[in-house]
C-alpha cells in the first residue's frame, strides 16, 4: 500500500504484565493524532512505520501449520498491527464495461476518441501483521512473523520488527499543546493549598476573587 493513504493505524501490544494495551493513531490531514491509551499529537515515527509496513520483505518462510502457531508464539501474537488504508476502485462491483448509452465517440473526421475515465470509488482495506517476540534457535536477529489470516509463518529481520513496536516516549509529541495559549482570557490554578482564578482585562491580568493586579 501506499503509506499517505492510511487513515488509521491499531497496534494491540500483549507483552506487559498489565494485559494488552491498544494504541490508536487516526491521520489528521497531515499529522497523525494519537487517540489510545492517551490523546495526543503524534510524531513521525508513525510514518515511519508505515513505511517499514509497505515495504516489508520476509527473510524466510518456515511453517504452514495452523496448529503449530502457539509454538512459534504467534497464537496470541505479542504484537499485532492493522493499518486501514484508503484505495481507489474502478467500479466496486468490479464492473469495468462502458455505460450504456455511451462508447467511443467520433471527431468531424470520423476518428474515434476516448471517453472520459471512468469514475472511481473509494474503499477501505485493511492490513494485518502479527509479530511474535521469539526468535529461531540460533537466529536472534530475526523474529517470527504471519499475515493477517494466514498460517504461514515468516522471519523478518528484528531491526524491522522493532520499528513496529510503540515508544510512548517516540512515538508521543514533546509538546503538551498546541493550542494558542497566548491568547488566553482566563487562568485557573490550584494546588493543595487552593485556588486562584487569573482574567485578563485590557491587556493585563486580574485576580478574580478580589480584583487585584496579577
Amino acid at each position: 500500500f501506499t503509506p499517505r493513504d492510511a487513515k488509521r493505524v491499531e497496534i494491540v501490544q500483549r507483552t506487559g504484565k498489565a494485559g494488552p494495551v491498544t494504541y490508536t493513531f487516526v491521520r489528521d490531514g497531515a499529522r497523525w493524532m494519537m487517540e489510545s491509551p492517551v490523546t495526543a499529537r503524534a510524531t513521525d515515527k508513525v510514518d515511519d512505520m508505515l513505511q517499514a509496513m509497505s515495504h516489508v520483505r520476509v527473510t524466510d518462510w518456515k511453517d504452514d501449520k495452523p496448529d503449530r502457531l502457539a509454538a512459534y508464539g504467534l497464537k496470541p501474537a505479542a504484537l499485532t498491527v492493522r493499518v486501514s488504508v484508503e484505495e481507489k476502485v474502478a467500479d466496486v462491483d468490479g464492473d469495468t464495461s462502458e455505460p450504456k448509452g455511451e462508447g467511443s465517440a467520433k471527431d468531424d473526421t470520423g476518428e474515434e476518441q476516448e471517453q472520459a475515465d471512468e469514475p472511481t470509488e473509494t474503499k477501505v482495506v485493511t492490513y494485518e501483521l502479527h509479530l511474535s517476540d521469539r526468535s529461531p534457535i540460533g537466529e536472534d536477529t530475526k523474529s517470527y512473523l504471519r499475515i493477517g489470516d494466514e498460517s504461514m509463518v515468516a522471519t523478518i529481520m528484528k531491526t524491522v520488527a522493532d520499528k513496529f513496536k510503540p515508544v510512548m516516549s517516540e512515538w508521543r509529541e514533546k509538546r503538551i499543546t498546541t493550542a494558542n495559549v497566548t491568547g488566553a482570557m482566563r487562568i485557573r490554578v490550584s494546588n493543595a493549598g487552593g485556588s486562584a482564578t487569573l482574567v485578563k482585562r485590557d491587556g493585563r491580568w486580574w485576580f478574580e476573587d478580589d480584583d487585584g493586579r496579577a
